[in-house]
């Protein structure tokens, strides 16, 4: 299909001109009649693109003083950065549609218009998204290109226009007529003037965007022409289909992804997913497809048996193909997702593989000794990614197997479209315990004794268990037991230097710290300490002006009085709603790396602002803000402002500095264990007990260490809810890696007596986190029930972290781990 591709670069490029009709879905890559435009246009000259972040907050220079029709877009925005415009140059009124399948979606979306090489920026409210009028200033340079972005929540559709000039003429027949409405005479050439916007483009676009940043640079310009050639053989098609459903549903079967263009990236980026999102959504798939592309790609029907079981090749990857037969497409394995159900699951949790070479070996009778030289070559080599081949039990057998008259058949022709044998090879031993073999008879339905038949047809099955180990605590220790531990322990930590102390039980490649004092707080140069910014950011803390219906501050969600945060599950924000996350604790908050669960801000001063304007919260837009100051609302700052940071007034930055600035005096260094440090006091035997356990058996250290209690890092304890209504991605929303999905920031374990409930979900209390942790979360058995069916295929299924194990404490143990951490709070939280 690599012939469909030039002429679409060449000539509806990446925003499929006027499409009309065709089929009622609008998303088809189809060629217009454009013929001026070359492949060389496309990537001609655009200078070097922005790296920044986008200018959409400077100032409006649209010359047009003409208010547009309700059915326009509105402009809110546009940024303009020109030495000079010559006296004849017009502004551009370009018209942006939206592909007719998807019009009601975006209603009240927001529309970008950005073209670097001039760097303009537009952006605008859409009210009837099948026709967006977009003024664009009059320097636009006509010849380059410009990147167009409509964002609905998480539908998210982009488009690179031809280069402008194409559009001038539509753009002038309109002034002309003073409309902004398409006229019933417009010619042909005319209406090449829309730029549609459609999932096609948007999957192009994104095939383009090799760097994954959603723009265009000079560099991806330049190699379109050679990227787009090998576009189908990514699956574009199959991409701008899926796009669609994402932005319909809001999701795609098999898959989480944040947003549909990050769905696009994604798809191009990893075949696997790609494949399993084929799978997953092969009817909807092939609706859009059959309708937009009826005579480019033919997908078969779809096989109903992939319900059950997967077709993968010698690695185990998932085939893109599960529907063609196996002459034309043989597969080297069969998955059978069937792992929790009856027999298989009587036996514990695993992965089940079915294996019977090809058409002539699938046949073929082989004598018993020859099946161990054939299972011992799979497993030396992990055939289809697995150990544990044999042949199959008497129950496994049987679980393909259906009944028709009088003998037995296969139930999965489709994928066992060889098991038409007599005559196979089973183990007699259900149980796998031993290796018992014996020859099973499909015209009786059983194993026969039969000594003179020596030879049967071989099929070889792999059951890989991945059940977690049980918890299994040892008997509890008796009181003398624990007197000899404790005289044990007190040699141990007899000198007050964590160096000292016995090595810690911390896994492989962990940069860890000991334990300690706090460091002195250290302040960032362009916000250093002093007096008065101190007391500005502690009125600004606790002024409930900084929300939308000044009803909420900071303070509301971190109270001094509640270890700084509400003691509630998940905190409650303007109009009473219930935010998805626990309010963390911002004790200490100077010592720690990153801020939010999701590490999403680096610095303090970047931290203080994001509650202001989250919707959920106090849901003060920056722009409302910046009014409330103008409008005087903070002139009772003037003073500390200027004594603090010598300026006239509040604005957003001061805040962000004055608040981070507060927050920094917020320390907790007086504990029991920070006493015990300094030999001021001493720990009793069952504190220490906890500290040895804290250090070794326990594992604590391999997340909780140095003077925070806290590496800083992110990891995942199986809380993210994956694939339910409380769902939750954590780090991934911020880093966008599958292998972030489910990792949340490790809290640092000081004050931990005054901020229950814990996690970011808020689910456990003080006595519940030992026992979850001792059971190492349950995270490897809900983790595993689910990876033995579909799930492992999606690359974003979060497993849970290699750093949590099943702990076998006993209760003896888990209370001496509490003292321990008992040690870690002072008897109140500290107020500053």
């Amino acid at each position: 299909m690599k012939h469909i591709l030039l002429p679409l670069l060449a000539t509806s490029s990446l925003l499929g001109c006027n499409f009309g009709g065709g089929g009622g879905g609008g998303n088809k890559l189809a060629v217009s009649s454009v013929s001026a435009i070359t492949e060389s246009s496309l990537s001609s000259g655009v200078s070097s693109f922005d790296t920044g972040s986008s200018n959409s907050y400077s100032s409006a220079m649209d010359s047009s003083s003409q208010e547009p029709p309700s059915s326009m877009a509105q402009s809110t925005s546009s940024a303009i950065h020109s030495s000079s415009v010559p006296a004849e140059a017009q502004n551009l009124e370009l018209i942006v549609s939206v592909t007719p399948a998807l019009v009601a979606m975006f209603g009240g979306a927001e529309v970008s218009f950005t073209q670097r090489s001039s760097d303009i920026t537009v952006t605008a409210i859409v009210n009837d998204a099948a026709h967006i009028t977009l003024t664009v200033p009059a320097h636009y340079v006509p010849e380059e290109p410009a990147e167009i972005t409509l964002t609905q929540g998480v539908a998210i559709l982009k488009v690179l226009t031809h280069k402008l000039s194409l559009y001038q003429a539509m753009s002038a027949r309109m002034a002309s007529m003073n409309t902004s409405v398409i006229p019933q005479s417009a010619t042909a050439d005319d209406r090449q003037g829309l730029v549609m916007v459609s999932p096609a483009s948007t999957a192009q676009f994104a095939y383009l965007d090799s760097d994954q940043n959603g723009r265009l640079s000079d560099d991806e310009l330049a190699q379109s022409t050679t990227r787009l050639n090998s576009a189908e053989d990514a699956g574009l098609l199959l991409v701008s289909a899926a796009i669609e459903i994402f932005v319909t549903e809001d999701e795609v079967s098999g898959t989480q992804k944040r947003d549909s263009y990050q769905l696009a990236l994604d798809m191009y980026a990893d075949s696997q997913l790609r494949h399993f999102i084929k799978v997953q959504n092969y009817d909807d798939l092939k609706t859009i497809i059959d309708r937009d592309y009826p005579e480019t790609i033919t997908l078969a029907a779809r096989n109903p048996e992939t319900d059950d079981f997967f077709r993968v090749d010698e690695n185990g990857a998932l085939l893109e193909d599960q529907n063609t037969a196996f002459d034309a497409l043989p597969w080297r394995c069969i998955d059978d997702l069937r792992g929790r159900s009856a027999p298989y699951r009587q036996y514990g949790y695993g992965i089940h593989m079915w294996h019977y070479g090809d058409s002539n070996t699938a046949t073929t009778a082989v004598a018993k000794s020859e099946l161990a030289g054939e299972t011992a070559q799979f497993n030396e080599a992990a055939l289809c990614g697995v150990t544990g081949w044999s042949i199959p039990t008497i129950e496994d057998f049987e679980f393909i197997l259906d009944d028709q008259a009088s003998k037995k058949v296969a139930r999965f022709p489709l994928s066992f479209p060889f098991l038409d044998q007599r005559y196979y090879w089973v183990n007699t031993d259900n149980t796998r315990l031993t290796y018992s073999p014996g020859i099973y008879d499909l015209t009786i339905g059983k194993v026969i004794e039969a000594p003179e038949l020596t030879r049967a047809a071989p099929l070889y099955k792999s059951w890989t268990r991945i059940n977690a180990d049980p918890l299994n605590p040892p008997a509890e220790q008796t009181s003398s037991d624990i007197a000899q531990i404790y005289d044990d322990i007190k040699s141990l930590y007899a000198e007050r230097n964590p160096l000292t102390w016995p090595q810690p039980h911390i896994d492989d490649n962990i940069d860890w710290q000991p334990l300690g004092l706090l460091p002195i707080v250290e302040y960032p140069e362009d916000n250093p300490y002093s007096e008065d910014a101190k007391e500005l950011g502690k009125r600004l803390f606790f002024d409930a002006r900084l929300s939308l219906h000044r009803n909420i501050a900071c303070a509301t969600c971190h109270s001094p009085a509640q270890g700084w945060d509400d003691n509630l599950l998940a905190s409650v924000g303007d109009a009473a709603q219930v935010g998805m996350r626990n309010a963390p604790s911002i004790i200490n908050i100077a010592q720690h790396s990153s801020f939010f669960w999701d590490g999403r801000a680096a610095t303090l001063e970047e931290q203080a602002l994001g509650p202001i304007v989250n919707p959920v919260e106090m849901n003060l837009s920056l722009r409302e803000l910046t009014q409330r100051i103008e409008n005087g609302d903070f002139n009772d700052y003037k003073g500390l402002v200027k004594s603090a940071y010598n300026e006239e007034a509040l604005s957003p930055e001061i805040i962000a500095k004055a608040m981070a600035n507060y927050q920094r005096t917020i320390v907790s260094t007086n504990t029991k264990f920070d006493q015990f440090l300094r030999n001021e006091r001493s720990l009793t035997n069952r504190e220490l007990w906890g500290l040895h356990l804290f250090r070794t058996k326990a594992r604590c250290m391999n997340c909780h260490f140095g003077p925070n209690f806290t590496s800083g890092g992110f990891e995942d304890l199986g809380l993210s809810d994956y694939n339910r209504n409380n769902q939750d991605l954590g780090r991934y929303t911020v880093t966008l890696k599958p292998e972030d999905v489910g990792k949340f920031k490790v809290s640092s374990l000081r004050e931990l007596l005054h901020t229950a409930p814990y996690m970011h979900t808020g689910r456990f209390d003080f006595d519940e986190l030992f026992t979850s942790y001792n059971n190492a979360m349950g995270v490897r058995n809900i983790s595993n029930k689910l990876k033995i069916n579909e799930y492992r295929y999606d690359p974003m299924f979060p497993v849970g972290s290699s750093k949590l194990q099943v702990l076998n404490l006993t209760d003896a143990e888990i209370e001496a781990l509490k003292s321990f951490v008992e040690t870690l709070s002072s008897r109140a939280p500290p107020l500053e």
